[in-house]
């Protein structure tokens, strides 16, 4: 193997790749990415053996075709240190990994490409296809409801749905649920969960990408394809709770509520609130809403906002975290807040009629 290419080609290839790489995998060529050159095509792909990335890069040579696996880490460390337009000379020669500038030169350990484990999808089936900008937005706007470790394994990842012409993502760890649904022209029906991780690598791939994906279904996997970038994940096994049951229908009891107001006003109250729980009171009253909070010290914290409410007085405690994600993924100026008491589950939405997304919040007992 010996190619000639941009320093930033490669640091752009290894970026898209290389969040899937896992250090502490009892397998070593884990840590490692994997280098295919062949038929006027380079290509370098990362695994954790969950989830498979592969991006082609762009190169100003091929002098001999090869494969060959390299840390990840110390290649893209020795990338970054190098100017972003260098010329850099790669190759392999009796089992080491050469990179070449014009005035540095770096000689690495290998592991034989035989050991790198990669998926094999001979058949997949294909889905829909989607923008890349929009379908990540969609995800990042839904996935931080996941939980993470959950014993629940089907809630560390994100529901993709697709029946009735519509495609819907939803994630929940059981205190809060964040949902999105769009047409799409597809007849198919599929229902799989996504591991949160694969999400969050495919939302930093996608992000801006201003062309259609395809998405393909294949046993118990997934694969994105862009036009240079494939990312293939495994599935969560499980079946995914009834997510309609935990999402309130819209009350007559409502309020009109600025964003970064209110944002703001949790910030502000959350700065004396417990630390464990994170607990504040939210009080609608006529036209105004007033934050409160106090901690095991006794010292307390009151904030009030205005707003549009016209309802019966009403406190509900909530965990001021989950309020303030939900807060970063609504993009209006103004939100519609509806509950039915304080002790329900509340349904939080865009003030665009036209808005895809939904978010639900469990209240907390303070």
């Amino acid at each position: 193997m010996k190619i000639k290419l941009k320093n930033f080609n490669l640091i752009n290839g290894l970026q898209n790749t290389i969040g899937v790489v896992d250090r502490r995998s009892t397998q070593p060529v884990l840590a490692n990415v994997l280098f295919q050159v062949k038929d006027n095509v380079v290509l370098i792909t990362c695994s954790d053996l969950e989830t498979e990335i592969s991006t082609n890069i762009e190169f100003d040579e091929i002098q001999a075709d090869g494969n060959t696996t390299v840390s990840a880490k110390k290649l893209i460390d020795i990338c970054k240190s190098l100017p972003s337009d260098t010329l850099l000379e790669v190759f392999v020669d009796k089992g080491k990994f050469f990179i070449k500038s014009k005035s540095s030169n770096f000689s690495l350990s290998t592991i034989d490409y035989s050991n790198f484990t990669k998926f094999d999808l001979s058949s997949p089936v294909k889905l829909l296809s989607i923008l890349g900008s929009d379908f990540s937005k969609a995800l990042s706007s839904t996935v931080f409801a996941a939980a993470s470790q959950d014993v629940r394994h089907y809630l560390n990842g994100l529901l993709l749905e697709i029946k009735d012409n519509k495609i819907r993502l939803v994630a929940t760890d059981g205190h809060r649920l964040s949902f999105y649904e769009n047409d799409t022209d597809t007849d198919i029906i599929k229902t799989a969960i996504i591991p949160k991780k694969a999400v969050l690598e495919l939302t930093k791939i996608l992000n801006e990408y201003p062309k259609k994906i395809d998405v393909y279904a294949q046993d118990k996997f997934l694969l994105f394809r862009t036009n240079k970038s494939k990312i293939i994940t495994k599935l969560i096994d499980g079946i995914y709770p009834n997510y309609t049951r935990a999402m309130p229908a819209k009350s007559n009891i409502f309020a009109k509520i600025p964003t970064l107001e209110f944002k703001m006003s949790l910030q502000r109250a959350n700065i004396l609130a417990s630390e464990k729980h994170r607990g504040v009171n939210v009080l609608f009253k006529k036209n105004s809403l007033e934050v409160s909070a106090r901690n095991t010290d006794q010292e307390v914290a009151t904030d009030e906002i205005n707003i549009n409410y016209n309802g019966p007085e009403l406190t509900i405690g909530f965990n001021s975290s989950y309020l303030l994600e939900v807060l970063n993924h609504i993009k209006t100026d103004e939100f519609i807040f509806y509950a039915n008491s304080p002790t329900s589950s509340v349904l939080l939405k865009e003030s665009d009629e036209n808005s895809l997304y939904s978010f639900v919040v469990m209240p907390m007992r303070i």
